[in-house]
């Protein structure tokens, strides 16, 4: 049993598109299984994005994803869900990302008595001893096929589940 899981985020442009991220994801997975023995996942995160255009490519690209070895976590509209949901239960409906952003803001300020920084300055610090009840909102959402929601979940609970019982991912 593993003692500990290494994380490695390989971001990319905030333009790229959903076709790129799925092949970056399966250069990665290929990379991986080329350079060790070890049972390593890659995962690619895809936003929906409140469009019907976006949303069937989503579909296609996680077929081709999967087909790879690559696993996806779709979200609805955006990731930004994600980082709501640890601040409140929510599975509402957002027109878009930037209304996701909002909430986030609003919540983040009654949290935490501090305006949320720009998303990738935010202090991630700050909420991830609220991952495990975020995810059991993600899935509880998820499984409901609420407006608003989101897959990453799965990649706590793949993480959790690679860690000894008693040692939860910190």
């Amino acid at each position: 049993m593993r003692q500990h899981v290494t994380l490695n985020v390989v971001p990319l442009k905030c333009s790229a598109s959903t076709s790129d991220v799925v092949q970056r994801a399966i250069d990665e997975r290929i990379k991986l299984k080329n350079d060790n023995e070890t049972e390593d996942s890659v995962w690619a995160l895809l936003d929906l994005e409140c469009d019907l255009h976006v949303r069937q490519l989503a579909e296609d690209e996680k077929r081709r994803a999967e087909q790879s070895g690559v696993a996806v976590a779709l979200s609805d509209p955006c990731f930004e869900v994600w980082t709501l949901l640890h601040l409140e239960d929510t599975g509402t409906l957002f027109t878009d990302c930037n209304a996701v952003i909002k909430r986030i803001e609003s919540a983040w300020k009654s949290c935490f008595a501090q305006d949320f920084p720009r998303k990738a300055q935010a202090d991630c610090s700050k909420i991830i001893g609220l991952r495990h009840e975020a995810a059991r909102r993600a899935k509880q959402h998820w499984e409901a096929q609420d407006p608003s929601r989101t897959e990453v979940y799965r990649i706590i609970e793949e993480i959790d589940s690679h860690l000894p019982s008693s040692q939860p991912a910190s």
